[in-house]
């Protein structure tokens, strides 16, 4: 009877013991996962897409599932437009920026949106890698706009000065009475010099503009959007050099990554965001080979280096009246001129430049192989 007694007040309270431990909610025993929401308003399929899965894949698999991020595509959540107040607002934790959208934003944090500005992609990405532009992005757009900016820099994609219908660009009186489709006020104020009217676009109506002949071409769309934006169907000219060389990066809400713990931030930003990046650029030169392949076997497109006759009195033009423009209008961004204007190789002094011209001689020759008149 004794040993019943020992065995009793031996073994119950273990057996109680192992009762409170698996009562416990799994929550206790391992902490639930941080949960955030990445809005992009690009779809799954395309390069931003594809570069964004990538960011929340390895958010999950880095952080070893301490950090769950659920992505919407194709604006199914918000617009480029509505992004940066939920931002703000900690409604959505993540989101896919373009460069060009920082200037949409504000006109002061510019150049990945002037034309004519960086002879190739190489050039504007060592710009927006350098340490003044992501300090301005930091210091001045994030704390006026409440966006953070993390160097996963992965979209350096490509935009052909012009893609046109059924004609070629080789003269500037072949500008006049054309209608194009154009995605900045910039662009149509470039086009309206030369007598040509510029129709403000976006992707849903990119391809029906051109698939029912209501403008003879589009100013400066990425390769990488040729198929969405119809011109591997519609547009038997793709002319050069670049008109633009556009950015994509991740932006964050502060509000939620101040909250974050200092590991995972760590984890973000050395081990997350440049494997992205590297990701992102060689899956980019892959696209655009392809989209340049399917527009030649689906239209029998042809790429035209625009003749030195046409392109140098352009480039003097948006010199004079864009890009010293701008500057006097938006002195806040003169950081990123200067930066800018290093990289490319030009001189900026009191709100001018010289050596523009020269500069682009030796990039028209060496990185378009195009021949300058003597």
């Amino acid at each position: 009877m004794k040993n019943i007694l020992r065995w009793r007040i031996f073994v119950f309270p273990i057996i109680f013991l192992l009762g409170v431990i698996l009562a416990i909610p799994l929550s206790f025993a391992a902490s639930k996962p941080i949960k955030a929401i990445m809005n992009v308003p690009w779809g799954p399929e395309t390069a931003v897409g594809l570069q964004h899965k990538d960011f929340v894949d390895l958010v999950t698999e880095k952080t070893k599932g301490r950090l769950a991020i659920e992505a919407y595509y194709g604006s199914s959540l918000y617009g480029l437009d509505q992004q940066t107040p939920m931002l703000q607002k900690n409604v959505i934790q993540f989101g896919a920026q373009s460069g060009w959208y920082w200037q949409k934003l504000d006109p002061a944090c510019t150049l990945v949106w002037n034309q004519f500005f960086f002879p190739n992609k190489e050039k504007m990405a060592q710009w927006y890698r350098s340490k003044k532009v992501q300090d301005f992005l930091e210091d001045y757009m994030g704390k006026k706009y409440g966006l953070m900016n993390l160097p996963d820099i992965g979209w350096v994609g490509s935009n052909p000065l012009l893609w046109s219908t059924d004609w070629e660009l080789d003269s500037l009186n072949k500008w006049k009475g054309k209608r194009l489709a154009t995605w900045a006020d910039s662009d149509d104020a470039f086009l309206a010099a030369y007598g040509a009217m510029g129709l403000s676009t976006n992707f849903t109506t990119h391809y029906t503009q051109l698939q029912t002949k209501m403008v003879d071409g589009a100013l400066g769309t990425a390769i990488p959007n040729l198929k969405s934006a119809g011109l591997g169907e519609f547009t038997k000219y793709r002319h050069l050099p670049y008109l633009y060389h556009n950015a994509l990066t991740t932006v964050v809400s502060p509000v939620f990554w101040r909250k974050l713990p200092k590991d995972i931030q760590e984890i973000i930003l050395k081990e997350v965001c440049p494997e992205v990046e590297k990701r992102a650029v060689a899956r980019i030169q892959d696209l655009e080979s392809s989209m340049i392949k399917f527009a030649e076997q689906s239209i029998g497109q042809k790429e035209i280096l625009v003749a030195p006759e046409v392109f140098f009195p352009m480039l003097d033009w948006v010199v004079t009246n864009l890009w010293e423009k701008r500057i006097r209008d938006y002195p806040a961004g003169l950081p990123l001129w200067e930066e800018g204007a290093k990289v490319a190789g030009y001189t900026l002094k009191n709100g001018k430049f010289s050596g523009v011209k020269e500069a682009w001689e030796k990039y028209y020759v060496e990185i378009y192989g195009g021949k300058l008149k003597k």
